[in-house]
């Protein structure tokens, strides 16, 4: 059990400012992903595209933002701050 709150209590579960935020970030990480897809689908497509890794980068970035938001809808309800294991640095 975590100590941590959700988001949701710094917004004072108003639910329209919780689906507000909810709606607004599943937007966003959609954009992310549709830019994600096309620049993918673009350099799989066209073999002629110079510097093709910085294209499947940014492609790659663009994904892993949009995970970013999906994860911040997630944190509006349950308090998944640490879903990612500890890194072990000894």
């Amino acid at each position: 059990m975590s100590t941590l709150t959700p988001q949701g209590a710094c917004l004072l579960w108003k639910p329209e400012l919780i689906w507000l935020n909810a709606v607004s970030d599943a937007m966003v990480a959609g954009a992310f992903f549709a830019t994600a897809f096309v620049l993918g689908f673009f350099v799989w497509r066209r073999r002629d595209v110079m510097f093709r890794g910085v294209f499947w980068a940014f492609a790659i970035f663009a994904a892993v933002c949009g995970v970013t938001r999906l994860l911040s809808i997630l944190t509006l309800w349950v308090p998944a701050y640490d879903i990612l294991p500890k890194a072990s640095w000894r």
